[in-house]
């Protein structure tokens, strides 16, 4: 039960003071990403993940394909401030359509669900025949820069928790750096939150999000 916080090189280059298509840089979110990966331990009420394959390569590796600009720095950043040590998740773990039916479908059936994400997201889940839930609620945010209404989500999605209880609820949230820290700050109240982010675009479809990730399998 506990949350699921997926960390790429998006968030590192927030850390370092830099801004991403789909988010600006906030001093807010910086402190707060800083936070929730210098707290990290086992006993923690929520799970890091990390982009296994891409860190696992040697910088030669990684200058061969042009990724020495992406993967660096979170290499760099990683081995300065993240707790030595501990276990982490694969953070592309979702961007594979059959993740959620295999390993997380049988515990999210017996759960309410609220997903938070922008209206496309949203209008392609609630279209998905596929998928098998039915007791789901919905937040829609804003396309980009989600952080700017943080609390004002994080307050709807209070709401709805407190309403169907935070034990009987998981949050499937996919709305950019943003959703880190509602897992974060919700894992502190015994509320589950899954930070599914782009792999909500592959649920229930069979297919991945990029290319050349068999190894994942």
């Amino acid at each position: 039960n506990k949350s699921i916080i997926r960390l790429g090189d998006g968030e590192i280059f927030i850390l370092n003071g830099g801004s991403l298509p789909g988010q600006k840089f906030d001093k807010k979110l910086q402190e707060k990403l800083l936070t929730l990966i210098t707290e990290y331990r086992s006993t923690s009420p929520y799970v890091l993940c990390l982009n296994k394959i891409p860190l696992a390569k040697s910088n030669r590796q990684l200058r061969s394909e042009g990724l020495i600009p992406c993967w660096l720095p979170s290499k760099v950043f990683i081995n300065l401030y993240f707790p030595k040590n501990q276990s982490y998740l694969d953070a592309a773990m979702f961007y594979y359509g059959d993740t959620i039916p295999k390993y997380f479908e049988a515990h999210l059936l017996t759960k309410k669900l609220v997903l938070i994400s922008n209206l496309a997201n949203i209008e392609r889940f609630k279209s998905n025949e596929h998928i098998p839930f039915k007791d789901i609620e919905y937040i829609e945010t804003i396309g980009k820069d989600a952080f700017a209404d943080y609390e004002e989500i994080k307050a709807k999605a209070y709401s709805l928790v407190e309403k169907n209880k935070p034990h009987e609820t998981v949050i499937l949230a996919a709305f950019g750096p943003a959703s880190k820290v509602l897992a974060y700050d919700f894992s502190k109240e015994g509320i589950q939150v899954i930070d599914i982010g782009q792999g909500i675009e592959v649920a229930y479809s069979h297919e991945k999000l990029y290319p050349g990730l068999e190894t994942l399998k």
